[in-house]
């Protein structure tokens, strides 16, 4: 949580001093107005976007401990079902049906996650459209 919030602080730290948020305090905005009306959407499509990214490595965690057996053995997980596979020897028997779901379905998730964040990350910032060159 330290990046996301080193990563919206020095957004709002930039918003804060760019021309537009001046001209509003000089004109009596309140700072509630200023920040609902203007930092805040300015600041949510990239703290979408760092959450979303952020995603993927907590499945990941969660998943590792669960499959290390460090987790609460009543909850289900895909780390839990591996975790289990690999006590019934599916791993050197080669019982692919059951590690194949668990793995995949890690896998495909996480995937949907870091695309997801890119096509926000992308929506927030133009500059980082594949086809956009100046």
């Amino acid at each position: 949580w330290m990046g996301t919030a080193r990563t919206v602080r020095s957004l709002a730290l930039s918003l804060r001093e760019s021309c537009y948020v001046e001209n509003l305090r000089s004109i009596g905005a309140s700072p509630f107005y200023i920040l609902y009306r203007h930092l805040l959407p300015e600041a949510l499509p990239v703290l979408l976007a760092v959450i979303s990214l952020g995603v993927p490595g907590a499945i990941l965690a969660e998943a590792g401990l669960s499959f290390l057996g460090l987790s609460d053995p009543r909850v289900i997980s895909w780390g839990r079902m591996l975790h289990e596979a690999h006590g019934f020897g599916a791993f050197t028997a080669g019982a692919w049906w059951l590690i194949l779901p668990p793995g995949l379905g890690i896998s495909v998730i996480c995937l949907v996650f870091l695309d997801m964040g890119r096509a926000i990350e992308e929506m927030a910032d133009p500059r980082l459209v594949r086809g956009n060159r100046r």
